[in-house]
C-alpha cells in the first residue's frame, strides 16, 4: 500500500509530511504542492488497494467502514 501512496503522491504533487498506519484506521499529514487537492490521495491509494486486495482474497465490496476526514491545517 505505501508503494500507491509513492506513486499516487508524486502523480498529484502531494508532499506526504508523515503518517501512521493502524490495523484498523489511518493518519496522513499531506501538503498539496499542486493543483489537485490533497484529499485525493487517500481517494485513489485506497480505492486502487481495496481493488487489489478484494481480487487477491476473492472479497468484493469495501475494505474500509467510514469515509476519510480531512482537516485543513495552517
Amino acid at each position: 500500500m505505501l508503494q500507491k501512496v509513492r506513486k499516487y503522491s508524486q502523480d498529484l504533487h502531494v508532499a506526504v509530511i508523515a503518517y501512521c498506519l493502524m490495523p484498523n484506521h489511518y493518519h496522513f499529514l499531506l501538503r498539496q504542492d499542486g493543483e489537485q487537492p490533497a484529499g485525493s490521495l487517500p481517494q485513489l491509494v485506497f480505492n486502487s488497494y481495496t481493488k487489489a486486495y478484494n481480487k487477491c482474497y476473492g472479497h468484493s465490496g469495501t475494505l474500509f467502514e467510514a469515509r476519510y476526514i480531512s482537516k485543513v491545517c495552517e
